[in-house]
């Protein structure tokens, strides 16, 4: 169950969108949404080793889920995709 400002017996859908993929260049741009809001934004450049992040904190102050965890997913997918050539793809679980 995901902790929210609300106590809430609901699971959230938590949703990661690759809408960038450039396989050349080694990067890929993922959102995450949680309930189709905004969340997180992450951009990985595996070419340069750089990782940046964008975070909507005002919609959630407190945080839903493990930003660590998330952000370690979308590395290890981009990496994934890169290296076998995949150009488009997307994800939804819930947590």
């Amino acid at each position: 169950m995901i902790n929210s400002k609300k106590q809430s017996n609901t699971e959230n859908t938590i949703t990661y969108h690759y809408p960038f993929i450039d396989l050349e260049k080694k990067k890929v741009e993922a959102k995450v949404t949680i309930d189709q809001q905004m969340y997180l934004s992450v951009a990985v450049d595996l070419s340069n080793g750089i990782i940046q992040i964008e975070k909507n904190e005002e919609d959630f102050q407190l945080a839903l889920t493990d930003d660590q965890k998330i952000i370690e997913q979308i590395k290890t997918m981009a990496e994934f995709m890169i290296f076998n050539q995949i150009d488009s793809y997307s994800k939804t679980f819930l947590s």
